[in-house]
């Protein structure tokens, strides 16, 4: 029962650890530069507006 509990952890840690072996760098490739510009004031409303208009319960409706 040893003897086969200890080949089966040999055949398991094999079968595991393959994959980290087959594993590659990567290799830099001629990849653009995406152009990033942030958005200035993104959370302010125009005015007259007002954020949370639509929220709302209706009770005996």
């Amino acid at each position: 029962m040893k003897r086969c509990l200890a080949i089966v952890s040999a055949i398991a840690l094999v079968v595991c650890a393959a994959p980290l072996f087959a594993q590659q760098k990567a290799t830099i490739q001629n990849v653009p530069e995406i152009p990033y510009t942030s958005v200035p004031n993104l959370l302010k409303v125009p005015t007259g507006e007002t954020l949370g208009e639509a929220v709302g319960i209706a009770t005996n409706s």
